[in-house]
């Protein structure tokens, strides 16, 4: 019983093909005969099973599915075989299974306008696609230039949401603001740009509203005298 590996060398998600043929005790193959294959992750704590029957010429194969979520490490393939006669036949490979880190990423700001020296509240929409844990900084970014970083740690296969502020700076106008992921020096993703304006704040004419005051106080005045 030989079991022979498409490619030794796979990434979550993906899938390979185990095959191999079965040979009787004087070389000749064994048709119809069931194998059993078992995949085995680095922690032993898990196992998948595939089943598959041998041709006329003794050849078998299956198609191993490896989990989207499957944690990286060697994953042992055993084969196993026997028939009505109690012969038997065991192989056993390795297959290696990479890191990958995927994220998706939004930001959500609770306006497009506001004026300088104001909070601007937004909320930052994660989630982790990839196999293993993330962690690093989100930034915001107003005309590419990075305003506020905010560190996140997420679980593989969670979702979560961020909350965050930033005090408004920068010229009166239209502006982009964009989000970046970043975790060990590596950019994961960046959202598309939004459209943000800064306003101009709005100012009350002090002395304005104290001849008002005045006026309102003489007219009172008059009124009580006539």
């Amino acid at each position: 019983l030989t079991c022979n590996l498409q490619k030794t060398e796979i990434l979550p998600g993906d899938d390979f093909v185990v095959t191999g043929n079965i040979k009787n005790i004087r070389n000749k193959p064994v048709a119809n005969l069931v194998v059993s294959g078992l995949v085995t992750d680095p922690a032993e704590t898990t196992t998948l099973k595939y089943n598959a029957s041998t041709d006329a010429n003794g050849i078998y194969a299956f198609t191993v599915n490896m989990p989207k979520l499957a944690a990286p490490g060697y994953y042992s393939i055993n084969v196993e075989t026997s028939d009505t006669n109690g012969n038997s036949g065991q192989c056993q490979n390795l297959v290696s299974l990479g890191t990958s880190k995927s994220m998706n990423l939004s930001i959500n700001l609770e306006t497009n306008e506001s004026y300088e020296g104001s909070m601007l509240v937004y909320y930052f929409d994660i989630s982790n696609d990839g196999n293993v844990e993330l962690a690093g900084t989100l930034g915001l970014y107003l005309d590419d230039v990075l305003v506020k970083s905010t560190q996140f740690s997420i679980a593989q296969g969670m979702h979560k949401t961020i909350n965050d502020s930033w005090e408004v700076a920068g010229a009166i106008g239209g502006h982009t603001i964009k989000a970046i992921a970043l975790s060990d020096g590596e950019q994961l993703f960046e959202t598309e740009l939004q459209q943000f304006t800064i306003v101009q704040p709005v100012s009350y004419d002090i002395f304005n509203w104290y001849n008002l005051l005045i006026l309102l106080i003489v007219l009172g005045a008059l009124i009580l005298y006539l």
